[in-house]
């Protein structure tokens, strides 16, 4: 069993392009931290900070034609 006490857990939700935005959240103890971050560059200096566990929520794959959103991306933009 891991031992997290002291520990830090980043989790990512890269984006499709630059011109998104990457969310980024980073747990440590009983404290969250969000960003946004918009290129390679920021994500990379972001994460040399931190001794984490890091969690990456990305596509292996893309439609080829249109864009494509899960069920639970067309709620959250239902709901603004």
């Amino acid at each position: 069993m891991l031992e997290f006490k002291d520990k830090c857990v980043i989790g990512i939700d890269l984006a499709a392009s630059n011109r998104n935005p990457t969310g980024w959240t980073l747990l440590k103890n009983k404290t969250v931290q969000t960003r946004l971050l918009y290129t390679d560059k920021e994500i990379l200096n972001t994460l040399q900070k931190h001794h984490a566990l890091i969690a990456i929520d990305a596509p292996l794959s893309l439609p080829k034609k249109g864009a494509f959103f899960r069920k639970p991306d067309k709620e959250m933009i239902r709901k603004g």
